[in-house]
């Protein structure tokens, strides 16, 4: 059974495949490690996908959840982490559980017997974000309506439905329909889940757009752009990985 290490720090990538290693209750083939999100994308697009990852939240080039907007991957993951802020974002992917660093021999053997166990009845069900909406006290109940940005020493009160774009330059900018730019206070990772998905939707790693902002729609060749009107001069072109579920967002299907 072929293992994948997902982790930027060389010393806990090698700490990790020795314990990984030393465990003998299934045949592993331990695989990396691999160092960043735009490594991981590229290997997981031209190699078999693994049978389990394990993998850092923090990589030296972001946070690892943006591999799952390139690559679907159905492979259960390990995730590792030396924060625990990230857990329920974990668990909203194909999350089998979450070790905090340093890992332990012991909690690592855990982790692994669940994946043994999954192994051997291939109809259980990965935890998934469906059930954490009903079960955890802390998922959030409902998505933002307004956003509290700053410009100078301007504080601004920003209603959801004035937001056209998100956009990631040298920071995150928020744009409004009006064409106004402000210095937006999360992650384009965090806006995901802060913004209704019904009407906004991440069309590549740099954009997140609002449906109700979308002026035209031009496809050129295998590539979808988008016109943002007045209130973006360029056009914004949705990746090829996320070309046909945009097209079905825009559809509601």
């Amino acid at each position: 059974m072929d293992v994948l290490i997902i982790e930027d720090e060389i010393e806990s990538a090698a700490h990790l495949k020795r314990l990984v290693r030393q465990y003998g209750a299934l045949d592993l083939q331990v695989h990396g490690p691999i160092h960043s999100v735009s490594e991981a994308i590229t290997y997981l697009h031209n190699h078999p996908h693994p049978d389990l990852i394990f993998l850092d939240v923090q990589l030296s080039d972001g946070l690892s959840f943006e591999i799952f907007e390139e690559v679907q991957l159905r492979t259960p993951i390990i995730f590792t982490t030396a924060y625990n802020q990230f857990l329920q974002r974990a668990f909203e992917v194909n999350s089998l559980d979450f070790l905090l660093k340093p890992i332990r021999k012991e909690h690592l053997e855990r982790s692994l017997q669940k994946f043994a166990d999954l192994y051997q009845r291939p109809e259980s069900p990965l935890i998934n974000s469906q059930f954490l909406q009903r079960v955890l006290p802390w998922q959030r109940s409902r998505y933002k309506s307004r956003f509290l940005v700053k410009r100078g020493r301007q504080l601004v009160v920003i209603p959801v439905d004035q937001i056209a774009c998100l956009l990631k330059e040298e920071i995150i900018v928020l744009v409004t329909l009006t064409g106004k730019r402000y210095p937006f206070p999360h992650s384009l990772e965090e806006a995901s889940q802060l913004l209704d998905p019904q009407h906004f939707f991440r069309i590549n790693r740099q954009g997140i757009v609002h449906l109700s902002a979308i002026q035209e729609i031009r496809q050129d060749g295998v590539t979808v752009l988008l016109s943002m009107g007045k209130a973006w001069p360029d056009w914004l072109a949705v990746s090829q990985r996320n070309a046909a579920d945009f097209k079905s967002w825009l559809a509601g299907e």
